[in-house]
Formats: structure tokens, C-alpha cells, sequence
């Protein structure tokens, strides 16, 4: 085995010591001393900084300086010794041991002690020490080097950090954690306290279920902001760290997660409008389809019959009641956004006087209405009578949140903005009883209302409608100071788009003469089959019914050139008019097609895509309607 080297470095004045020392230490077994003298202390100090040594044997004194100045002469700039010193004297005295270990001598032997191994003993101790203690130093620069950087991951943390006992008790906490609720640890107070009431018990549970079982802590709850009350979601998160003796400590995080919070609430909000709008889009089709059977059928009947007929008065009654149900599906559709529009410019500034006259004398006497609406306020892009509806509700609505023991007054104003794009902004505001927040998150809700039962659709078919003609409408209100709802239109120049000439011809005139030619009608419920083969075979139109995409398909490749027209429904089940159309023309087929459908020539052409159509015949329609929308396409077409 290779025998341990060690400088050893020797200040003694005495050359006899040092020679004695030399003798001692070579014929050491298993070490191999290389020995460096210095007669004087100034020499040793040169020394001990050129060789840097593994131990240096130090006489307590010499002719220049004693062994405690060496000492201090040694030190580094922090303060510790180069190399451990073994201090050596002929006179042993305990207050000097003393000394020199405090100054940092390793270790201290009388020379009357240096015979045998005992040099080689205190040598070999004081390297060991003060390799232990080298190492102890340096574990100690580690562990701070650890702290300050844990305590700057803590500190850089967004999240809320936190230790805690078993019972919640804080024990440490980021400046974060300060920051927002106030509490340090200095104040025992358990984390608990700043819970939300109606999160406390749900979340006091799960902290025990976890400290009971000794798993991970986590649950969704509301914390108590120090600087204005405010309570705002968290998701809290702790893990239990166990120590000897079966000490149990948590390490917390809490994660602000309120703007998530309010990101699915407004998911779960648009969705909800969404499913609502497909059912009611999909009733009021439906419902669009029967209407057919009941105005058709009675205005076919109404026709036939003579003017003077006893049954003329009940058919005008179940016409103008059909009407009336009409109006519902356009309210159901202007929810779903497919509500039946004719788009066109329209100036607002004229528009909303109009209405309130209209309306003036179904507003109570103590509500006055008042109207700020310059003259140079731009057209907007819209439908003028589903608008008049949207400004009627809206000023109902505001005539009806001010308290009948009281006066208040409705402020209807129009202004143009650039501040979300090119709107112009219709304001009614009303100084009536407000909403709170629960109110008002469902005031879009279809048949939500804070009066009696019964009232419609209300708000959600406002928003339908202002959707439909491309804007947004927002609402302010604060309980006890009344309401403010902005509706946002966008400009007329702002969302012109292509021209459809097809289908705009209105016909006022009934089919009076026979109008010849073949057309086919696709539709899938029967009774719309029905009533439009009994009206066109009267006007002396031959009619091809088929109830489904794929009969109607067979139909044409069977007849195609002997029929004049195509009548197609575009939402049927199965294929739809879209895809029927688009099988038509993928196989070359030319004929014309005219759209019956209950929603808006804007959403059919949108569902259509590039696809022509001849024109639009709206649901439900009278039996001279049809007729004349049929004998108006067909005198269109060029002679064949």
C-alpha cells in the first residue's frame, strides 16, 4: 500500500527541535514526510503562503514574533487559518492551549511530549480535523447557498406558498401570500379563516380527509383578498412532509384561478345559448312546417270558396291566428339567429322616434321617455321592423324595472363608436331598480323574467336579432340605480356584401291564369306536400312530390328534362337541401331550385355557400304566395 505523503511545514527557531522533529516523523511507518523549515516566524508566514502546506508544527516562541502572533498574522482574508497548526512548547501552560485554540491552532502538545509516535498522532488528528472542519464550513456555505435559493424560487413563485401544522396553523409564507390575505405567520392563524363561507365546510373536510390518510391535499375554493374584501378563486394545493418522531408538516400552494373560472362560466354560458338556439331553431322549423298546412291550406281554402261563403269569417280568424304564430317562430329564429330579415340600411335617428310614438300610449304617465339622436348618425345594417321590435322591448323593459310609486324616466340615445370597430351604439338606459349580478347573467336566458310568467321570449330574442344583423348588445346595471343596454350595429357600408337579385322580386298579384311548366317539390314533411301540390295543380301546374333528398334525386335523373322547377326544403333530415343541391349540380343537373325555408335569405345563402338558386319562398306562406313566387320564377327563365 502507497504510504501517505504530507508536507509538513516546521517554524522553530531551535535547530536541534526541528532535527528532533525530523528523526520522529521519517522513520514513521505508512507516512512519508516532506519537511520544510523556517528558523523565524516572518520566514514561516513567506513559506506558508508559497507551499501551501498539509499541517504546519508552530513554536509558541521564537526571537521575532510568539506563536499566538503567527497566528493571527496567518489568518486568510476570512479569517480562517491556511492549514491546520499543531502549537508546540517547552513550557506547558493551560492558559496558553487555551489561547492558541481560540486563535485556531488545531491542536496543542508540549515538546517534553514529542518522543515516539505521539507527533505523528497529533499531526495526523489535526489534518483529520481540520479536513472535518473544511468540510463542515463548506456544507454550511451549501445549506445558505440552498436557503437563499429556495427562499428566491418562493419569492419568484405567482402562487400563494404556505407551511402549515395538522391543523392548519401557518407556519411560514411568501411575501405573495402576505400580500394578498394579510395573515403572517407571526399571527397563528389558521389558512381556514379566509375561506369563503360557502367553501369553508367542503374544504375543511378534504383537509382533514388528507391529514387523516396522509395524502395530497387539493381542492377549488374562494380566498378572502386583504385589500378590498374581495373573494376570488383558488386552487389550493398541500403535500405532507413527515419528520423524525412522526412530525407532520404541509407545503401549500394556492393558485389564483379566477379569470379560468370566469373563462368557463362564459364557455359554459355561450354553449348553453347555443344548445338553446338549436332547439329553438330546430322548433321553429317545425313549427314552420304545420304553419304551412294551416295558412295554406285556409287561404287555399278562403280562394276557393267564394267571398260571400258563411265560412270566410273563420278562415280570415285561423289566417290572422297563423299570423300571429308566424310572429312566434320569427321570434324562436331571431334567438337561433336564423330569423327571417330583410337587410337593408336604416337610419336609426328616424326609426326610434317612429317607435315611441308608436308606443307612447302604453307608457304609464309617471315615465317619460326622452331621445338623443343626432341628425348626421350613420345607417346601420339591418332589418327595420325586427329593429323596431329589438327598441320596443328594450324600452318596455326599462319603462317596466321603475316602480309604479314612483316617477323615472327612459334616456334613448345614438351615437357612433370606433372603440370595438365601426358601430353605431344605441343606448336605453333607465333609472329603475337595477339588477344584481345573478339577474343579470340570466336576462338572456328565453322565458327568464322578473314579473309575471308568461312574457316570451323577451331579451333573448333582442339578442337573436342584434346577432342576426352582426352585432352584440352588453348591459350596466346596479342595483337601486337602473339599467343601461348598449346595442352595437355595425354600419351599413361596413357589411354590404354581394348582391342577391334572385329572389328579391316581391309578386303582389294571384296566379289568376294557368302557369304551365313541371316542378318538383322536395320536402320532407307531408303536409307541406300536400298543400303545395293542391295550390300549383289549381294555378295548373303539374306537381312531383318527394319526401326525402334521395326520391327527389331519382326523380330528376328519371325527368329531368321535362321539369321547369325545383321547390326544395332545406332542412330535412337525413340529406339536407344543401347537400341535395349540391348533388344536383355535381351530376349536371341545370334546373332551377327555389328554397322554402322559415330562415333568413341571409342564412340560407350562408348555408348554401356559392351555390345559385333561383329564389326564396319564405315559410309559412298563403297558397297566392306560393303561386305567384312560382309563376314569377318561372316567367324568368328564358324560352326554351
Amino acid at each position: 500500500m502507497q504510504a501517505e505523503r504530507i508536507k509538513l511545514l516546521v517554524v522553530e527557531d531551535n535547530p536541534a527541535d526541528r532535527e528532533l522533529y525530523r528523526l520522529s516523523l521519517l522513520s514513521t511507518p505508512g507516512r512519508k514526510y516532506e519537511l520544510i523549515e523556517a528558523e523565524n516566524g516572518r520566514k514561516g508566514l513567506e513559506l506558508c503562503r508559497q507551499i501551501n502546506p498539509d499541517c504546519l508544527l508552530l513554536d509558541f516562541m521564537m526571537p521575532d514574533m510568539t506563536g499566538l502572533e503567527f497566528l493571527l498574522a496567518a489568518r486568510n482574508q476570512g479569517g480562517t487559518l491556511p492549514c491546520p497548526i499543531v502549537m508546540l512548547t517547552g513550557i506547558s501552560s493551560e492558559r496558553v492551549a487555551v489561547q492558541a485554540m481560540k486563535l485556531g491552532a488545531t491542536d496543542y502538545v508540549a515538546k517534553s511530549e514529542t518522543v515516539g509516535d505521539i507527533l505523528d498522532h497529533a499531526i495526523s488528528a489535526a489534518i483529520g480535523k481540520h479536513r472535518l472542519q473544511q468540510q463542515f464550513e463548506q456544507g454550511q456555505i451549501a445549506l445558505a447557498a440552498r436557503e437563499r435559493l429556495y427562499h428566491t424560487l418562493l419569492e419568484a413563485m405567482p402562487q400563494l406558498v404556505w407551511t402549515s401544522d395538522n391543523d392548519g396553523k401557518l407556519e411560514h409564507v411568501n411575501r405573495r401570500w402576505v400580500e394578498y390575505t394579510g395573515l403572517t405567520p407571526g399571527s397563528h392563524r389558521n389558512w381556514q379563516e379566509l375561506l369563503h363561507p360557502d367553501d369553508f365546510e367542503r374544504s375543511r373536510d378534504l383537509w382533514d380527509l388528507a391529514v387523516a390518510q396522509h395524502t395530497v391535499f387539493e381542492v377549488e375554493h374562494r380566498l378572502r383578498r386583504a385589500s378590498d374584501g374581495a373573494y376570488r378563486w383558488h386552487l389550493a394545493r398541500a403535500v405532507p412532509m413527515e419528520y423524525e418522531g412522526g412530525l407532520v408538516k404541509w407545503l401549500g400552494t394556492s393558485t389564483d384561478v379566477e379569470n379560468q373560472k370566469e373563462a368557463e362560466r362564459a364557455l359554459q354560458q355561450r354553449q348553453k345559448w347555443e344548445s338553446i338556439g338549436l332547439l329553438a331553431g330546430g322548433i321553429a322549423h317545425d313549427f314552420n312546417n304545420l304553419l304551412v298546412g294551416i295558412l295554406g291550406g285556409a287561404s287555399y281554402v278562403a280562394d276557393v270558396l267564394p267571398p260571400e261563403h258563411p265560412t270566410q269569417a273563420m278562415l280570415t280568424s285561423v289566417m290572422q291566428a297563423s299570423e300571429r304564430a308566424a310572429h312566434l317562430t320569427r321570434q324562436m329564429l331571431a334567438y337561433a339567429g336564423k330569423g327571417r330579415f330583410h337587410v337593408e340600411p336604416v337610419d336609426l335617428a328616424a326609426l326610434v322616434p317612429q317607435t315611441c310614438e308608436l308606443i307612447r300610449a302604453s307608457v304609464p304617465r309617471n315615465v317619460d321617455i326622452h331621445l338623443d339622436l343626432p341628425g348626421d348618425l350613420p345607417r346601420v345594417h339591418t332589418d327595420s321592423g325586427q329593429m323596431q321590435q329589438v327598441v320596443m322591448n328594450l324600452i318596455f323593459n326599462g319603462v317596466e324595472a321603475i316602480p309604479e310609486n314612483r316617477g323615472g324616466s327612459v334616456v334613448v340615445r345614438a351615437y357612433r363608436s370606433e372603440d370595438a370597430g365601426s358601430y353605431v351604439v344605441l343606448d336605453v338606459q333607465d333609472n329603475g331598480s337595477g339588477m344584481d349580478d345573478e339577474t343579470k347573467a340570466r336576462i338572456f336566458d328565453p322565458f327568464f323574467t322578473t314579473k309575471f310568467t308568461g312574457r316570451g321570449l323577451g331579451l333573448a330574442a333582442v339578442q337573436g336579432i342584434v346577432r342576426s344583423s352582426g352585432g352584440f348588445i352588453t348591459v350596466d346595471s346596479v342595483p337601486g340605480k337602473g339599467s343601461t343596454f348598449r346595442v352595437f350595429l355595425p354600419l351599413a357600408a361596413a357589411v354590404a356584401g354581394p348582391e342577391r337579385t334572385a329572389g328579391s322580386r316581391r309578386v303582389t298579384a294571384a296566379a289568376s291564369e294557368g302557369i304551365g311548366g313541371t316542378v318538383l317539390i322536395i320536402d320532407d314533411e307531408q303536409l307541406v306536400l300536400e298543400i303545395v301540390r293542391v295550390t300549383l295543380e289549381r294555378a295548373g301546374v303539374r306537381v312531383l312530390c318527394a319526401p326525402d333528398g334521395e326520391t327527389g334525386l331519382a326523380i330528376l335523373r328519371e325527368q329531368a328534362g321535362g321539369i321547369s322547377l325545383v321547390l326544395l326544403d332545406l332542412g330535412m333530415p337525413g340529406m339536407n337541401g344543401r347537400e341535395v343541391l349540391a348533388r344536383m349540380r355535381n351530376a349536371g343537373f341545370t334546373v332551377p331550385v327555389v328554397i322554402c325555408s322559415g330562415y333568413s335569405e341571409q342564412e340560407v345563402y350562408r348555408q348554401l355557400d356559392s351555390f345559385e338558386i333561383a329564389g326564396l319562398v319564405s315559410k309559412p306562406f298563403t297558397s297566392a304566395h306560393l303561386a305567384n313566387r312560382v309563376k314569377a320564377v318561372l316567367d324568368s327563365l328564358p324560352v326554351r
